[in-house]
């Protein structure tokens, strides 16, 4: 057993103990803890209010396990059957999520789609290869098994994402590092620059759809096929009011998403400007006022506080 696994489970337990979170959970024949002992991640971090997450299922992942299934079947393979994951990958997962929630200060969802799921998807590949056993053929398979089961690929990029994380970062494995086996795949290879400004118009249009996350982005005609109807057509019902109010707002400001459904009433900010003798900037040709809005800002947090906390912010918008 590797004693970076150990230091690493220590940690984990020691932030559950601190916060009187049993650590022990009961397992029945179909990898579901029991009731009484399963964690409510809402509730650790007093974030009491729905939706909530649990960490309370340490089967194998099904939809892993049916793409892995269907991998072996084609070369003519032995299936595998569902099966509960080892005591050391149950360890794991419950050590990383206290860590990601007390230590790390992130969210519940990020610890539910980004740690807890990848994980259970690697140990599902490796079929309960002890964690610092891990080669790179095991995390390359885990990654390809991901992005199978997602079209997006999305979960591929997590399973990437937590090798790189918690396996590297901790020196869990004894065949660390894995993730440089795993970043052929993820990254393109290296461009040669060109400065912005002797670059041509076609080439600046085709830059902004070669961004680095280029699949979040909108194709576009979509985009501004979504401008036009925002701007000229008529909202059928009351929802369709507020999508157009939303879409209209992140349109002119670029707010991300938690950004926007987090708008306070108390929006409006105003900033006057005066010239050295007090009279407004507009008289001698300036700008008298300026209107800003007034957000909660995401991607603020500062180190050591907590993730839950709104960070108020403005930003000025163009009154036209």
């Amino acid at each position: 057993m590797n004693q970076h696994y150990l230091s690493f489970i220590e940690l984990g337990q020691r932030l559950a103990k601190d916060r009187a979170i049993p650590w022990k959970m009961t397992v029945d024949e179909n990898g579901a803890v029991s009731t009484d002992e399963y964690w409510n991640l809402n509730k650790l971090v007093n974030n009491d209010h729905p939706p909530y997450s649990y960490l309370r299922d340490f089967a194998c992942d099904t939809k892993s396990l049916q793409t892995l299934n269907s991998r072996r079947a084609s070369i003519d393979d032995q299936q595998v059957a569902s099966f509960i994951l080892s005591e050391s990958w149950q360890d794991l997962i419950k050590a990383a999520a206290t860590i990601q929630l007390f230590s790390k200060r992130n969210t519940v969802t990020h610890v539910t789609q980004n740690v807890i799921r990848p994980l259970r998807v690697i140990a599902t590949c490796v079929q309960n290869k002890a964690p610092w056993d891990l080669v790179n053929d095991d995390v390359r398979l885990a990654m390809q098994v991901g992005k199978a089961v997602q079209a997006s690929g999305k979960l591929g990029d997590q399973v990437a994402g937590i090798v790189k994380t918690i396996f590297d970062a901790y020196h869990l494995t004894d065949a660390g590092p894995l993730y440089p086996a795993l970043a052929d795949q993820r990254l393109k290879g290296s461009q040669t620059r060109k400065a912005k400004h002797i670059k041509s118009e076609d080439e600046l249009r085709y830059d902004l759809n070669e961004r680095k996350r280029s699949e979040r982005l909108p194709e576009r005609r979509a985009f501004w096929e979504l401008i036009r109807i925002v701007m000229t057509e008529k909202p059928q019902t009351f929802v369709d009011e507020l999508r157009f109010i939303g879409l209209k707002t992140m349109i002119a400001t670029g707010f991300r998403i938690g950004e926007n459904v987090l708008l306070p009433l108390d929006w409006e900010r105003r900033r006057e400007y005066t010239h050295r003798h007090g009279k407004p900037a507009g008289e001698l040709g300036g700008i008298s006022s300026s209107l800003m809005i007034r957000h909660f800002a995401e991607k603020q947090q500062a180190e050591g506080s907590d993730s839950h906390l709104l960070v108020e912010a403005t930003q000025h918008v163009v009154v036209v």
